[in-house]
């Protein structure tokens, strides 16, 4: 197996077990075998089938980014940083999502130019939650990141026809119906031959699921051993929305 040596890097971001934590190392040397890091230190003496020059470089740990959505982000530059709804309490959330569709063909070109950038920015464990759409299993696999896939459901949907209320059109069986959908895809994950691919539980956003789903959804992360994860106060409309509907707000 081919061994690789960053010599001389000008940065290392490295563990140091006598202090319990992470240290800068100047001008070390940083070695892999494979998909093993072998050294990390000064002045490594072994021998390698390439030596790269580290000047310059500053090598870490992979970033871990639990939370994204890559798919439909980056058809979003631009609108979502500069747009916001004075009814809304300055978020332009609802009015975005609602207005601007975009083609489930094309998600996996977005989700493509997303891996790219947090590959170049130093993450290397994703997730990535999205309501599921063809080919996302072949570009996660494709992209060499370790994915967390995070496939959506939710029984009703946001839906506007003024400035200044947020709606719901109700769908519980169609919830449902993507709930089993979800469980199915996560279940599959594990048998991926990548070994990259792993799958967690998401409900998307707390106001637009029945309070059933979301304890059942939690159980079946429970039974499966893997994580949970839900958008719980986004904004000041789904305060509102939550305190109106229930007595109390979303975190409660």
């Amino acid at each position: 197996m081919a061994t690789t040596h960053f010599s001389n890097v000008d940065w290392i971001v490295a563990w140091d077990d006598a202090r319990r934590r992470h240290v800068y190392l100047r001008g070390g040397d940083l070695v892999f075998s494979g998909a093993e890091i072998t050294f990390v230190g000064m002045a490594f003496d072994g021998t390698a089938d390439t030596v790269i020059d580290g000047t310059g470089m500053c090598l870490i740990p992979g970033l871990v980014n639990i939370h994204a959505h890559p798919a439909s982000e980056p058809f979003f530059r631009g609108i979502r940083e500069d747009h916001s709804v004075r009814e809304h309490y300055m978020t332009g959330l609802y009015e975005r999502l609602c207005a601007y569709a975009i083609e489930p063909e094309w998600l996996k070109f977005g989700a493509e130019v997303s891996y790219c950038d947090l590959l170049l920015s130093g993450v290397t464990s994703l997730v990535d939650i999205t309501f599921p759409y063809p080919g996302w299993v072949d570009v996660m696999a494709r992209s060499g990141l370790r994915m967390f896939a995070a496939p959506g459901f939710n029984t009703s949907r946001w839906h506007r026809d003024n400035h200044h209320e947020l709606k719901f059109i109700e769908d519980e069986a169609k919830g449902r119906r993507d709930f089993a959908a979800a469980l199915k895809l996560i279940d599959a994950l594990q048998a991926h031959p990548s070994g990259r691919l792993s799958g967690i539980v998401s409900p998307v956003q707390v106001e637009n699921n029945t309070p059933e789903i979301l304890v059942e959804s939690r159980a079946a992360a429970r039974e499966r051993d893997i994580p949970w994860t839900l958008h719980a106060s986004q904004s000041v409309v789904e305060f509102n929305v939550m305190v109106r509907r229930h007595g109390m707000s979303p975190i409660q």
